[in-house]
């Protein structure tokens, strides 16, 4: 849920003579002037040399992309052990895929749904009394600082039906334990809203807030 200072790192990468790869999974499909991801939304695509992202996340499907200059591809699809020997995406896969990737360049109204959803739950948990991580992404971390407490907490959320998992070591060090809820567009407010009673229920009874 935090969106990494991209500006400061690129300068640090040109002082340093360095590469720069991004991890964008999260990014990619939301953010970003098309959904390109974070490096468009700061204005430094231009100085990053090698971008991955997640086809599991905004896209919906399975798999995923490195996306870099040609000489940098032909290097890493005859060294990357973990390229070597794996399937490809099944063809019925891909199809889908490049239907998402349409949805995605024109779905500026996505973007502003999922927004809202997330600034409606974020400022709603941090309003009820709860310490939340982040800002601007659909990934809304709610801080409980315990792993015993995290556990207990995603299980009372399972218990309403609601499914978001409590992120813990090797994730997080330890006493950055969080639960990590996931935003999505086609979420509605009153979904959210239920959300926060149980979230506000919960708290109250394990005496968070």
């Amino acid at each position: 849920g935090v969106i990494a200072n991209l500006k400061e790192i690129t300068r640090l990468a040109k002082e340093y003579d360095a590469l720069l790869f991004v991890d964008d999974s999260h990014a990619v499909g939301v953010l970003g002037p098309k959904g390109e991801g974070v490096a468009h939304l700061l204005g430094v695509e231009k100085d990053v040399d090698i971008l991955m992202g997640s086809f599991t996340k905004a896209f919906g499907s399975i798999g995923g992309f490195i996306v870099a200059n040609q000489k940098t591809i032909d290097y890493m699809r005859i060294t990357a052990r973990s390229y070597i020997f794996s399937d490809p995406i099944p063809p019925a896969i891909v199809y889908g895929l490049l239907t998402t990737i349409k949805i995605i360049a024109d779905g500026n109204e996505l973007r502003k749904k999922v927004a809202q959803n997330a600034d409606r739950l974020r400022s709603g948990l941090r309003n009820s009394g709860f310490t939340v991580l982040g800002d601007k992404t659909p990934i809304v971390p709610l801080f409980i600082g315990n792993e015993k407490k995290a556990i207990q907490f995603a299980d009372k959320l399972h218990a309403h039906g609601i499914l978001a998992p409590c992120v813990r070591r090797p994730a997080v060090i330890e006493g950055r334990e969080r639960i990590r809820f996931s935003v999505m567009a086609s979420h509605s407010f009153e979904q959210i809203d239920s959300l926060l009673k149980v979230c506000i229920d919960i708290g109250k009874e394990m005496s968070m807030i």
